[in-house]
Order: C-alpha cells, then sequence, then structure tokens
C-alpha cells in the first residue's frame, strides 16, 4: 500500500491535475451534448439514474418505458463515454487531495489513505454503469434485484464523492490560512 501511496504522491503535480480536469470535462461534455442529440431529443426526456442519489424499481421502469428499446440502445451507445468519465473526476481528485495533504501536512503520511475514496467512488461508478446497463439490455426484463444493487452502489458513489469534495474543501481552507499566516509572519 505505501508503494501505491508514494507513487500516487509522485505523480500528483499540477500539470497531472490539469490534464485530469480536461479529461473529465471533456466526457462530461461529450457525454451530455450525445446523450441530447441521440436520445432525448428523439425519444424524449427521460431521468436515467447515473445521476439520481437512489432509484427504486419504478423510477426505472419510468425511465425506461418513456425511451423503449430504440431509446435505451441509443442511451447505451451514447454513455459508453461514461466510462471515460470517472478516471476523469477520480484522477482529478485524487491528484488534487495528494496535492493539498502534501503541502498542507507534509509529514502526515497515514491520513494520504484519503486519496483512495475517489478511486473507490469510481468503481462503484463503473459498477453502477454495467448494472443498468445489463438492465437496459435485458429491457423490458428488468430485474428488481440489479436495481435495488444498483441503487445502493449509486448511493455509495455519491456518498464517496460528497466525502472527497468535502475534503478537497476542508484541505483548501487549511492550505489557504496556513499560507495567509505564513505571508503575515514575513
Amino acid at each position: 500500500m505505501k508503494r501505491i501511496m508514494d507513487h500516487i504522491d509522485r505523480i500528483s503535480t499540477p500539470r497531472n491535475l490539469v490534464l485530469a480536469i480536461i479529461l473529465s470535462a471533456a466526457s462530461v461534455m461529450l457525454m451530455a451534448s450525445l446523450t441530447q442529440t441521440m436520445v432525448y431529443d428523439i425519444y424524449g426526456d427521460a431521468d436515467m439514474p447515473d445521476m439520481m442519489f437512489g432509484y427504486s424499481y419504478n423510477d426505472i421502469i419510468v425511465a425506461f418505458d418513456s425511451l423503449g428499446t430504440d431509446g435505451l440502445n441509443a442511451w447505451l451507445l451514447a454513455h459508453s463515454i461514461d466510462a471515460i468519465f470517472p478516471i476523469g473526476y477520480s484522477l482529478s481528485l485524487v491528484f488534487g487531495i495528494a496535492m493539498l495533504m502534501r503541502n498542507t501536512f507534509p509529514n502526515r503520511k497515514q491520513e494520504k489513505i484519503i486519496i483512495l475514496l475517489p478511486i473507490i467512488a469510481a468503481i462503484a461508478d463503473f459498477v453502477e454503469n454495467m448494472l443498468i446497463a445489463s438492465q437496459a439490455i435485458s429491457y423490458p426484463v428488468i430485474s428488481e434485484s440489479i436495481i435495488a444493487i444498483a441503487s445502493t452502489v449509486t448511493i455509495l458513489k455519491w456518498l464517496l464523492l460528497y466525502i472527497a469534495f468535502a475534503i478537497v474543501f476542508i484541505l483548501l481552507l487549511i492550505f489557504i490560512i496556513k499560507w495567509i499566516r505564513r505571508k503575515s509572519e514575513n
């Protein structure tokens, strides 16, 4: 684990942070554009599960029914880019947290384990995507248990992301406060 943490710390640079943010933003813009033009403009709007905090079997039935089989197939194609997005946002958060930890608490090594939260969130995102895709492919036959598992994984993903963003915010505040104090002492 120490080797992994040291490697992440080494590659956590401003350049890599910017590249990860660009990857994340580009994938979101492309996915949103394709989803709008390939799915919602043709088949109608639907509240798809990847943006919800949690969902029920009935929520999925309503969303899938509103798009139908052709709309779901187009949605699956447009959302294939969603395989890239978790990589972008998780790397952005990992690099941001690692850089802030290194600059704010340089002697604290144990706490760096928190940089794994965005990676776990990305894994949950991938699992969520696979579970929902499996149900879109099997539509109109949808498994209540798979939807329940997918919803739980989605909630886990969002909770981990909220925690990771809170950590970035708190570390940034601490970094700024320490920087201001150093400037005022000089």
